[in-house]
């Protein structure tokens, strides 16, 4: 990749920025509102796992929509505007679902806050795989975006566990936990404002070069859709889309699987889950010099196989230990907290697979592995809420270990042998940009 800067400048490449902070205000959001305030709130009004599961599927489906900001993204330079856009959007949709009782309206927000929560992410990864940066400054900048939304992560999941013992004791509603949902997002929507023109400037100017070379590369003509899926990157969206199905299994509803395999409390599940993101904030410098030096592909696999085992491991405890009980409480804690641990593999790898294999412009590129994000959490959870409600809680690391095998067979069969034997971008007839698409 191009990049801006030379000699002693490199140095400062990577370090910390303000714009930075939107990561830590999503992550504070993300799962402490979708993964544990949505699924407990439809739980307790509907009573039915798989009603929650169909909702948190509903509202990952407005991610679907990521594909559309990325190309325009790309196509007009309006990373900024866009992701402001869609904070704005995600803010709405919080209100609408707070205030809302009507199953409309209900419906309604879930779909604005997925299709608002997709670019905010994409946007904040594009600042930093298609701003220019040297290999190792872009390691360094994803690092910190990654510590960031990792610390988000576990102040709101401390906080959301909080919160949910209050509104148990009466203290506080539902309405208010999402209107306090809707003023951290509402920070991230400032900081979007006023702190990211500079490297969005940048962006666009390297998108600008990019497309100069696309186009004196590429030959004239149309490629296939079909000829796009078989490519690197086609493998390559299908690997994280496996692996988010896989780990959907268990993290898509993991306080009420923690609850209704092993008795867990959600306060407990939420805060011991937070503790596990803190730790996790020490394996995310580790595998920013592994990705820097190795390349995308052995951390995924690391983590796509530790995945497997811990979920193997889940339902060992449930087998020998007998389920429900102190000992499977605190042994089934424990896996969950290895199962964090090795997150980062996963979550900084999938981004650099995708910037590495794109064939398009990077905002694009990131729109479609959010689209695929989004298609996983829709199929993961519909399959965990029906697992759930006709198998029961300990069929769903199942989920996991079966998704997790054929994640690693694409990988190890079809994408490994292609980066080996150099092909880490499309060939020429491959690239998109100025190009029609023939369907």
């Amino acid at each position: 990749m191009e990049t801006e800067t030379t000699g002693s400048n490199q140095q400062n490449e990577g370090g910390f920025q303000v714009w930075h902070l939107i990561g830590f205000f999503f992550g504070l959001l993300w799962p402490a509102m979708f993964y544990v305030l949505t699924q407990t709130y439809v739980l307790d009004v509907t009573g039915s796992a798989a009603d929650a599961g169909l909702v948190l599927a509903m509202m990952g489906m407005g991610a679907v929509a990521a594909p559309v900001f990325g190309s325009l993204a790309d196509r007009y330079r309006a990373h900024r505007p866009i992701q402001i856009f869609s904070l704005a959007l995600v803010i709405l949709g919080m209100l609408v679902m707070g205030f809302a009782q009507d199953q409309l309206f209900f419906t309604l927000a879930a779909i604005m806050v997925g299709v608002g929560l997709a670019p905010v992410a994409m946007i904040n990864t594009v600042y930093v795989v298609a701003a220019g940066l040297s290999p190792e400054a872009e390691a360094r900048a994803l690092g910190w975006v990654q510590r960031l939304t990792f610390a988000g992560v576990i102040l709101g999941g401390f906080a959301i566990g909080g919160l949910l013992r209050l509104r148990e004791q009466g203290a506080v509603s539902y309405t208010t936990l999402f209107v306090i949902c809707a003023a951290a997002m509402g920070v991230a929507l400032l900081l979007a404002v006023f702190a990211t023109g500079r490297v969005a400037a940048r962006v666009g100017k390297m998108a600008v070069k990019r497309a100069e070379q696309a186009n004196q590369d590429a030959p004239p003509g149309k490629f296939s859709l079909g000829d796009m899926v078989k490519s690197t990157f086609g493998l390559g969206m299908l690997v994280i889309f496996l692996v988010h199905v896989g780990w959907i299994g268990m993290a898509g509803q993991y306080v009420n699987f923690l609850n209704g395999a092993f008795d867990v409390s959600p306060s407990i599940a939420s805060s011991v889950n937070s503790v596990a993101v803190f730790l996790s904030l020490f394996v995310i410098g580790f595998t920013g010099k592994w990705l820097g030096g190795a390349g995308p592909v052995p951390v995924l696999t690391a983590g796509m196989v530790g995945r497997a085992i811990g979920a193997l491991a889940m339902v060992a405890i449930g087998w020998v230990v007998g389920g429900v009980g102190g000992a499977a409480m605190v042994l089934a804690l424990l896996v969950w907290v290895a199962l964090r641990l090795i997150n980062p593999f996963t979550e900084m790898g999938n981004p650099v697979l995708a910037a590495r294999t794109a064939l398009d412009g990077a905002a694009q590129a990131q729109a479609v592995m959010i689209a695929v994000f989004a298609l996983a959490i829709t199929v993961g959870n519909i399959l965990v809420g029906q697992l759930a409600e006709n198998v029961g809680w300990m069929a769903l690391p199942w989920q996991t270990v079966f998704f997790s095998f054929l994640a690693f067979l694409v990988m190890w069969f079809g994408v490994r042998p292609r980066l080996q034997a150099g092909d880490n971008k499309p060939d020429p007839e491959m690239l998109m940009a100025e190009r029609s698409v023939e369907t």
